[in-house]
């Protein structure tokens, strides 16, 4: 039986060119699952702070009535985090102390450490950083502030480096450690602005007279105010400089960003740390010190916390003082655990998380306060009573957390959820291949029109609220915004993202029922023809021409 042979096209024979609509499609195929994943992601945070608020608005109102109330206090979250200059600024003054100490946890996390304690060492930090600048008060500016960081820094180093110890030379669990050194911590700042005699060798007592609180940092140790630094270039650029609170302190935790990433990535050290806390016993089969490590971590750790403790105390949110309660109500420890994690522990994504929830939290005083006056625009029946609750937003944004934290920390959850979310990815462009396209421009359109939708609520949002968000604005001219604009878009959006998903829903039952029905893939779908020729040709056995009078004679007797 003759051999079938297979023609090699000429080297010089063109190969046809994909139209514009194929390379659209081609082009959409690539796009659309990765859009579609952040469409999704931002609905179900935004969609389950929405129904949260529609379920508590008073009763009486209908559908569209409280879907009114959830337009106006989204807008309103906006508005207040980056709704102008000043509250730009703001938000990047918040967001400062939370990188810093995201990036304290995130360094503990690569070597399989959780560092809940990034609260005590914030409070060591700041206590430290304190007592030093209150010793050299005299000291000039450009001396004082790179010692009170120091301080701050040292004493952060130091009080993650116990836990570091514990947990190398005695098994300790960082955990229980964190906690207690903790408290410890808080009760160390509240015994030092609460003694009134010398409390502290060669220091005394930094308390003021007339309450449990520090003695205010000299103006030498207060960091300098972005406005304030570009006023000194450009006399007269900015009016009103005082107004804007971020200062100097964002380009320390930018630089912070810069050495986390250089240290885990390009450095001995950052490989031994990810090596560590991807599998401690391969690590020390491979001659790494395991314990040195862990406590070399820890001290990183503390000191990341440390430099954001001092930060805060040179800053203007604390107005350069503490008491006995500051450190114990402060919230940027365990908030940098969020952070950390929601920005997968990288450079990049923790600076995004930190501005996320320092945005949160600036947004909040606006959306608290106006979001029944901008809402009573569309519904004049609405209390004037009612407020919305900024617990509802941090819900919704904290159950997002909860998903990813779970996934950090238990392996098996965290498999499940990367081969159901990979599946569903490689589900959606294997079944989107497939489908006619019509189909699949149904599903451009509707990310496009849910992205657009979601752009235009943030524009419309920033521009409609422009005489509500400056410090000098009229508390009447809210009164002046209307807010159907604001409502038509983000249910365009809601609408659009939900159809988002339920076309990803269908894509993966599809994905199932294709798999179940068809045979496996050819050989020439994977590979080019010249691979598939070569494979061929060395998988068939080599036969040799024998006498071919055997089967005929055979057959003739």
């Amino acid at each position: 039986m003759a051999t079938p042979t297979l023609e090699r096209p000429a080297d010089n024979q063109e190969l046809p060119t994909a139209g514009f609509g194929e390379r659209a499609r081609q082009w959409a195929l690539r796009v659309t699952p990765s859009l579609s994943a952040v469409l999704v992601g931002i609905l179900m945070m935004t969609l389950t702070g929405s129904l949260l608020i529609m379920i508590t608005a008073p009763a009486g109102l209908g559908f569209s009535d409280r879907f009114f109330i959830t337009s106006s206090a989204y807008s309103l979250l906006l508005g207040g985090a980056v709704g102008g200059p000043v509250n730009i600024a703001d938000t990047l003054d918040k967001m400062t102390p939370l990188v810093l100490a995201g990036f304290s946890v995130a360094v503990a996390f690569r070597a399989g450490l959780f560092n809940i304690g990034a609260g005590g060492q914030i409070a060591m930090g700041a206590t430290v950083g304190t007592i030093v600048g209150l010793k050299f008060v005299a000291a000039p500016a450009w001396v004082l502030i790179p010692l009170v960081l120091l301080a701050g820094l040292v004493a952060g180093a130091i009080w993650g480096g116990i836990v570091g110890v514990l947990k190398a030379w005695r098994g300790a669990h960082e955990v229980v450690t964190t906690i207690m050194l903790n408290f410890v911590a808080y009760y160390i700042s509240a015994y030092i602005v609460e003694c009134t005699t010398d409390c502290l060798p060669g220091v005394g007592r930094i308390r003021v007279t007339f309450q449990p609180s520090s003695t205010p940092l000299g103006a030498n140790a207060n960091l300098p105010l972005l406005s304030q630094v570009v006023n000194q270039i450009f006399p007269g650029a900015i009016a009103n400089d005082g107004a804007y609170l971020v200062n100097i302190g964002l380009f320390v935790a930018l630089a912070g960003a810069v050495v986390y990433w250089f240290l885990m990535s390009r450095t001995t050290l950052g490989y031994e740390i990810r090596a560590v806390g991807q599998s401690p016993k391969a690590a020390r089969y491979a001659g790494i010190n395991v314990r040195r490590n862990i406590t070399v971590t820890m001290l990183i750790a503390g000191a990341f916390a440390g430099v954001a403790g001092a930060l805060m105390m040179m800053g203007p949110d604390l107005t350069h003082t503490f008491n006995d309660l500051t450190w114990k109500n402060d919230s940027t420890g365990f908030d940098a655990i969020s952070v950390a994690l929601l920005g997968l522990n990288g450079p990049i994504g923790v600076l995004l998380a930190g501005g996320l929830f320092a945005a949160l939290s600036q947004g909040a005083g606006l959306m608290q306060a106006d979001t029944t006056r901008l809402a009573s625009n569309a519904v004049p029946s609405l209390p004037s009573s009612y407020a919305v609750h900024v617990e509802l937003i941090q819900f919704s944004f904290q159950a997002l957390v909860l998903f990813v934290i779970a996934g950090q920390i238990i392996p098996q959850f965290r498999t499940t959820l990367v081969r159901l979310f990979g599946s569903v990815l490689a589900g959606m462009r294997s079944s989107l291949a497939r489908l006619p396209s019509l189909m699949l421009w149904l599903f451009v359109l509707a990310d496009l029109v849910a992205a657009g939708a979601f752009i235009g609520f943030v524009i419309t949002s920033l521009v409609a609220l422009q005489p509500v968000v400056p410090l000098d604005a009229s508390v009447s001219a809210i009164n002046y915004v209307d807010p159907t604009p604001l409502f038509a878009l983000l249910l365009t959006f809601y609408l659009a993202g939900i159809l988002i998903l339920l076309l990803t829903i269908g894509l993966r039952l599809l994905k199932n029922r294709l798999r179940q029905g068809s045979s496996p893939p050819l050989l020439i779908e994977a590979f080019s023809t010249e691979e598939v020729l070569s494979t061929v040709a060395a998988a068939a056995p080599e036969t040799t021409p024998g006498p071919a009078s055997n089967d005929s004679t055979e057959a003739t007797s």
